[in-house]
């Protein structure tokens, strides 16, 4: 969203002594902007845009005379002192010119983005815990409200503070949704059909990406486009209806009765023959965790320490090239909107490898490959200059960082065991909101040097292939469901169901 609510344009300062001029020479509004850039804009000194847009001819006193030059007056030059004027033909209005965030204010569009990052890391932890704890279904319904209901306020924020703020907060939910999502689709499936389950959550993804730019593209203001992206997860509560709480959740705190229910409307559903007894009595005894299992028991165990770090670790590296490429659309020379289109229709390609070969070729081999390509493309990329090369080259890094980050998730559900498993995932999303917080800040470097950013992204991710080595395969195995079984995942359990 920030892309394009946050979307750089031309922009110059307010020059009142035109204005009034304008009116007395029977100007148009295209006409009082050309007069306004040749007697009130200094020339820029940069080749982004072709005039100053921090300041201006002191007019104050001066005979205006029709199309002539502010620089042949021989006035002196001075800062923006009565606002900003923006063009408007990508945008009818961001947030850059509704709050002013230009000239010295303007890295406060990256505090906004980083703001919102921060809340993705603090919600991911906190209602991954929380979902462990309560139940995934509940947690799913207070995050979508949160996200609808906030995107709904954030669209009429009366100030740049208010809607930092706000936004922090719809960082809470906005990546949990994702998660939660994640968890209650494969807890309910088994090891042949997981890879199904997981990827096409991903595909969504991507189609949700592209129909942002679409929309965008017809909502030039961003306080429409946001309110129009903050319906769909309200109508989404009413989905809900239809979905029923994790049976492995409620068997691992307890509730085997509402489990065996939820399991034989789904096999009378699907037409599956149901046993007499789903549960033994062992089986109960051995599934339930005791309630006391937290992301803290992650970091006790050794095994399952060296796992969530490395996964954390790639999560980080994959979600800063994923985030960074994303903000960076609008850097490599071509059209907004198209750059974000394609940016969305990259990642499917990426989805349908996994789809296909995943649970051939296996989960490790795989990521290191994407991380490979990842790497490869943004270190090429970092040398070409803006265009169509550069744009289809940085596409490339997209796809990898997108096939990495598809993949991550599954380490979380295959390694980590139910009752710890959303808190897990809480933190691999944690690591990916760093990633997200730091991408910001690469974008600021680039300022400094313009290959950082796309050499950054590259090396780290020919750091991130390395760890992935360390990680166990998993493809074709039965979740974890115990503390035990998630620091012995050699151990097979003779109840895993396909």
């Amino acid at each position: 969203m920030l892309v394009f609510s946050a979307a750089s344009t031309n922009h110059w300062c307010t020059v009142p002594d035109i204005n009034q001029e304008c009116d007395e020479w029977n100007l148009t509004s295209s006409q009082c902007t050309e007069q306004t850039m040749m007697l009130g804009i200094p020339p820029s000194i940069d080749t982004t845009y072709p005039n100053d847009n921090c300041q201006r001819y002191n007019l104050t006193g001066v005979p205006l005379v029709y199309n002539t030059s502010g620089a042949d007056i021989g006035v002196e030059v001075i800062q923006c002192d009565k606002g900003w004027m923006y063009n408007t033909t990508s945008y009818a209005t961001t947030i850059i010119s509704d709050f002013d965030l230009v000239c010295d204010e303007g890295n406060r569009a990256d505090i906004a983005q980083m703001a919102f990052s921060i809340g993705t890391v603090v919600g991911a932890v906190l209602f991954g815990y929380l979902s462990d704890r309560f139940g995934r279904r509940s947690i799913f319904l207070v995050c979508l409200l949160v996200q609808g209901l906030v995107g709904l306020i954030i669209a009429f924020s009366p100030s740049f503070i208010f809607y930092t703020i706000f936004r922090t907060v719809l960082g809470l939910a906005n990546q949990t949704v994702i998660q939660l999502g994640f968890v209650l689709g494969n807890e309910f499936t088994g090891p042949s059909k997981r890879v199904f389950a997981g990827v096409v959550i991903s595909f969504f993804l991507s189609f949700g990406n592209m129909t942002l730019a679409l929309l965008a593209a017809f909502c030039r203001s961003w306080r429409l486009l946001q309110i129009v992206i903050s319906i769909p997860p309200l109508l989404g509560v009413l989905l809900l209806a239809f979905i029923p709480e994790s049976a492995r959740w409620l068997v691992s705190v307890g509730k085997v009765q509402m489990a065996e229910k939820i399991i034989r409307k789904a096999a009378k559903v699907n037409g599956v023959p149901q046993p007499d007894v789903i549960f033994t009595e062992n089986e109960i005894k051995e599934l339930q965790e005791p309630n006391e299992a937290s992301v803290f028991d992650l970091l006790k165990y050794p095994t399952l320490r060296k796992r969530i770090l490395i996964i954390v670790w790639i999560s980080m590296v994959a979600g800063l090239t994923f985030f960074g490429l994303t903000l960076n659309t609008g850097g490599s020379g071509t059209n907004d909107y198209i750059s974000f289109l394609l940016s969305g229709l990259i990642e499917i390609p990426a989805y349908v490898l996994c789809l296909i070969f995943l649970d051939n070729i296996g989960r490790r081999f795989m990521t290191i490959g994407f991380f490979l390509i990842g790497a490869s493309a943004c270190l090429v990329t970092a040398w070409l200059d803006p265009g169509i090369a550069k744009t289809s080259v940085s596409l490339l890094g997209k796809f990898g960082a997108s096939g990495a980050l598809c993949i991550v998730p599954f380490y979380c559900l295959e390694l980590l065991p139910t009752p710890v498993r959303s808190a897990g995932m809480g933190l691999q999303l944690m690591g990916l909101g760093i990633g997200s917080i730091l991408a910001p800040v690469c974008l600021i470097l680039q300022d400094l040097w313009d290959p950082s950013l796309m050499l950054i992204f590259g090396l780290l991710c020919l750091l991130s292939a390395l760890p992935t080595f360390m990680l166990p395969e998993t493809a074709g195995k039965a979740l974890p469901e115990t503390i035990a079984e998630g620091e012995d995942l050699a151990k097979k359990r003779s109840t895993a169901k396909k």
